[in-house]
């Protein structure tokens, strides 16, 4: 387990949402408006140690494996063809990742 496989997600009451992962050395943070910026270790902890204390009770923080999200961009419905009584017929299937 490295920091380099987490990406974690601050995420406002209105629903704007900062990220935050590491690259090489630095941390990054990426706003909601597409704006990325280096932060060093001790800024990071600045940003996400007040919504884990409960004092800014508006943000939640949510911490994500990176190889989980690539498994979330899988197809969740398969369209399966099935023969009953010599016909064809289509059918949809939801298989959970």
């Amino acid at each position: 387990m490295k920091n380099t496989d987490y990406v974690i997600h601050i995420t406002t009451k209105h629903g704007r949402k900062w990220r935050y992962l590491k690259e090489g050395s630095n941390w990054t943070q990426t706003a909601p408006t597409g704006i990325a910026r280096r932060l060093s270790a001790e800024q990071l902890l600045s940003h996400l140690l007040p919504p884990l204390a409960a004092d800014q009770p508006w943000l939640s923080v949510r911490v994500v494996r990176k190889n989980r999200q690539s498994e979330r961009r899988r197809p969740s419905l398969w369209i399966v063809e099935e023969k009953r009584n010599g016909e064809a017929k289509t059918s949809h299937r939801t298989i959970r990742m």
